[in-house]
């Protein structure tokens, strides 16, 4: 039977569908790309940047030097990256591709992100992202030829569509603050929900709780003792693990934890009790458990429960007991607020990137016009293959681990 979540998915699926099916003659397809234009929406976005063209000239002029630094800054991590790869000829965790999927998963060379997270986070990023774009245009005068959105697979898009003779016209300036614009705006999103909304707008349903927060290992004792049956609801039901004492000796956060596994020194085929708190959905239940340990699979002379858990982290934070009732709901709205964040801030880095097609190259592009029109095109394209050499040294060796 499917439960609220998939039969939610379905509806909205058969809705796009429909959608997309009686407004036919409007949509162009081009291969697997199905796109809507219109002219609506555009007289506001024109309305928004004429109006404070000084303002959005000053932002605009702001996200090119944010737009450098990242740019900088994405391709000397991926060429650190490319650089520890080659020395340890292993695949090393850099640029994922971010999916749907049933359940937040991190894979080689991917990550999967809840269905519904996925399409909320890639929405928000699409529409600040090109609305950016449009607004910045617009204040420089440069004319907006139709906007609008569509479909690639399953993939939602939005798009502006400004003039782009008009803008290889126009100064070298404002050619930079349009294209940096739609990144920035992802920049803008990101970093306004890490420091404004996650911080303040949960806190008043939040409280510290005693012990520290951690994750089963498959396969090892502590994912296979009672909690088994609980574990795989992660997703759905909002699981949170909870510590609270070990061997009897109190926990308070995940650095005590770490104190008393270091104190108690376990060794394979020794007997570990946990107390533990388990959250899930509205409920909350406390299980003890008896575990034996495992060997720890880097010194088999170590013992092994087989968790996982931040040790900087210095308390755990739950939902209130008044607001147990309301904590899938709150969960939920807190869990999309993180995924739109990093989403917009990864797939914002990664545009940045000096590779042609993207706003980065065109960037890059136009940087090194403005130094050397003759060598512009020379050094734009040894940037963009010593970059897609980068990427590539990275993805697919991860992405080949998983066929073999």
């Amino acid at each position: 039977m499917l439960d609220l979540y998939w039969t939610s998915l379905i509806v909205f699926a058969g809705a796009l569908a429909l959608f997309f099916w009686f407004d036919r003659h409007n949509v162009e397809r081009q291969s697997i790309l199905l796109l809507r234009k219109t002219q609506r929406g555009k007289q506001l976005i024109k309305g928004i940047g004429l109006r404070f063209p000084r303002f959005w000239k000053v932002l605009g002029t702001l996200g090119v030097l944010i737009g450098f630094y990242f740019s900088l800054q994405t391709l000397y991590s991926l060429a650190s990256l490319f650089i520890q790869t080659i020395l340890t000829a292993m695949p090393v965790p850099g640029v994922s591709l971010v999916l749907p999927a049933p359940t937040a998963i991190i894979g080689d060379g991917f990550i999967g992100v809840p269905v519904w997270y996925w399409i909320i986070s890639i929405a928000v990023l699409v529409i600040v992202h090109e609305g950016l774009h449009g607004i910045i245009a617009a204040s420089q005068k440069v004319r907006l030829k139709s906007l609008g959105w569509g479909l690639l697979v399953v993939i939602p898009l939005a798009f502006v569509e400004p003039d782009e003779k008009q803008i290889n016209n126009t100064s070298s300036w404002t050619q930079l603050r349009v294209y940096a614009a739609g990144s920035f705006a992802n920049f803008i999103v990101a970093f306004f929900i890490i420091l404004l909304v996650l911080p303040y707008a949960f806190s008043p349903f939040m409280a510290p709780v005693q012990g520290a927060k951690v994750y089963p290992i498959v396969d090892y004792p502590f994912a296979n003792s009672q909690l088994a049956g609980i574990t795989d609801n992660y997703t759905k039901e909002y699981l949170n693990i909870i510590i609270t004492d070990m061997n009897g000796r109190p926990i308070g956060d995940s650095s005590e934890l770490t104190s008393v596994i270091n104190d108690i020194g376990i060794k394979p085929g020794d007997s570990v009790g946990l107390g533990v708190d388990v959250y899930y959905g509205s409920t909350m239940e406390h299980v003890d458990i008896e575990i034996v340990a495992a060997e720890n699979p880097n010194n088999e002379t170590r013992g092994y429960i087989g968790i996982s858990f931040d040790s900087i982290s210095i308390s755990t934070n739950e939902i209130m007991p008044a607001y147990m009732p309301a904590r899938g709901l709150i969960m939920f709205i807190t869990q999309m607020f993180v995924w739109v964040a990093l989403i917009n801030m990864g797939v914002g880095m990664f545009n940045l990137l000096p590779i042609g097609p993207l706003d980065g190259g065109k960037m890059w592009s136009i940087l090194f016009k403005r130094l050397s029109k003759r060598h512009h095109r020379l050094m734009s394209g040894i940037l963009s293959y010593a970059t897609l050499i980068i990427l590539l040294g990275i993805l697919l060796p991860a992405i080949a681990s998983n066929f073999i």
